[in-house]
C-alpha cells in the first residue's frame, strides 16, 4: 500500500482563479522541493477537508483504539451506540486507507 505524504498539509492560493491547493509542507528536503501538491481544489472548504485529512485519520485511529478496549461490553448492552460508533470509525479508516475499486482512478 502507497503511504500518504508526510508532513503538515496546509491550503494555499492554487495556480488559478478560485482554485486552492494542498499543499504538504516536507522537512528535510531541499527548499525547490519542500512543497508538495496534494490535492487542487476549486472551493476553499473542500482544501481545509483535504488539508485536515491526515489529522482526521489519526484521531479516528485514536478513538477505534479508546472503544475498542471495551468492545465485548457494548453487545446487547446499554452502550449499543458506543459499538455503533467504533463500526462507523472502522468503516472511515478502512476507506482511507484500503484503495476501494470505485475510489481508484487508473
Amino acid at each position: 500500500m502507497i503511504e500518504r505524504t508526510p508532513g503538515d498539509w496546509l491550503v494555499m492560493p492554487g495556480d488559478f482563479e478560485d482554485e486552492h491547493a494542498v499543499v504538504a509542507k516536507l522537512d528535510g528536503i531541499p527548499d525547490d522541493f519542500e512543497e508538495v501538491v496534494v490535492a487542487e481544489c476549486f472551493t476553499e472548504a473542500d482544501a481545509r477537508l483535504c488539508a485536515a485529512a491526515p489529522r482526521l485519520l489519526a484521531e479516528c485511529e485514536r478513538a477505534e483504539w479508546l472503544l475498542s478496549q471495551n468492545e465485548e461490553l457494548y453487545h446487547g448492552s446499554p452502550w449499543e451506540n458506543e459499538r455503533q460508533i467504533l463500526v462507523g470509525l472502522r468503516a472511515a479508516i478502512a476507506a482511507a486507507k484500503i484503495p476501494q475499486q470505485s475510489q481508484v482512478v487508473p
